[in-house]
């Protein structure tokens, strides 16, 4: 329960950034927004996927080093 109230506070914390960020005008504005943007889908994605699993990981490769 509290990993998911954090977790919801720091979205809703993201698009509060993202919707005023969103309103500027200047260049290094729009640059910024863009840039807490990628963080926000980074953060959706990573924070739904789970535990990740490498290529290169031991667990999937063969004897002779390829990959699964």
């Amino acid at each position: 329960m509290q990993a998911a109230s954090s977790a919801f506070a720091a979205k809703r914390f993201f698009l509060l950034v993202f919707f005023f960020m969103m309103t500027g005008e200047t260049v290094s504005t729009l640059a910024l927004s863009r840039l807490v943007q990628i963080a926000f889908l980074r953060y959706i994605v990573t924070a739904d996927a789970g535990p990740v699993v490498r290529a290169s990981s031991p667990a999937n490769m063969t004897e002779a080093g390829n990959l699964r």
